[in-house]
C-alpha cells in the first residue's frame, strides 16, 4: 500500500540509524579504552549503570552569601586590616603610659653591691610629659586608619552583595 518513495525513505532512515548506532558503539569503545589508559584500570568491559545520586537540598540564598563572603580573600584581608588597625590604636594609646626599663648590663659589669645612685642608673622610668602632642597625633592617625579599614571592609562587602543582587547576574 505504501508508495515506493516512502518505503525507500524509511529504509534510508533505518540505515542511517544503524550507522549512528555503529558510530556510537565505536565512540564508546574508544572512550573506554582512553579511560582505561588514563586511569590504568580495567574499565573497558565494566557495565554501564544509570545511577545518579540526588544532591541534598541547597541551603538558602542568605547562607550561600555568607559562605561566599567568608571565603573571599579580599574580605578576609579587609578583616585582617581592621584587626591590625585596632592593634595600632591600642599601641598608640599605650604611648601615654610611663615606660619602665631595667639596665641589667650595667648591673652585671659591677663588682660591688649597687648603691642608691647605682640603682638610679639600673632602673629607668620615662614619663611622656612633653610628647603628649605627638602621642595625640599618633592616636588620631591610628583612629583614622581604623575608620578607613572599616569603610574599606564595608565597601568590599557591599560590592559583593550588589554583584549578587544585580538582575543581570541572576538572569544572564
Amino acid at each position: 500500500m505504501a508508495r515506493p518513495l516512502d518505503a525507500a525513505q524509511a529504509e534510508a532512515q533505518a540505515a542511517s540509524t544503524r550507522a549512528q548506532l555503529v558510530d556510537a558503539r565505536r565512540d564508546v569503545r574508544t572512550g573506554r579504552q582512553t579511560l582505561a589508559f588514563l586511569l590504568n584500570a580495567p574499565v573497558e568491559d565494566a557495565p554501564l549503570t544509570d545511577e545518579y545520586a540526588i544532591p541534598l537540598p541547597l541551603p538558602g540564598v542568605e547562607d550561600m552569601v555568607k559562605r561566599g563572603q567568608a571565603g573571599r580573600q579580599e574580605i578576609v584581608a579587609a578583616e585582617a586590616g581592621i584587626e591590625a588597625a585596632r592593634q595600632a590604636v591600642s599601641g598608640a594609646f599605650s604611648q601615654y603610659y610611663p615606660n619602665v626599663s631595667i639596665n641589667f648590663d650595667y648591673f652585671i659589669k659591677r663588682q660591688s653591691i649597687p648603691t642608691a645612685q647605682d640603682w638610679l642608673l639600673l632602673l629607668q622610668v620615662q614619663v611622656p610629659i612633653f610628647s603628649a602632642g605627638q602621642i595625640h597625633a599618633d592616636v588620631r592617625a591610628a583612629w583614622s586608619q581604623l575608620r578607613q579599614a572599616l569603610l574599606d571592609a564595608q565597601q568590599r562587602s557591599e560590592e559583593h552583595t550588589s554583584e549578587l543582587q544585580s538582575p543581570c547576574n541572576l538572569v544572564c
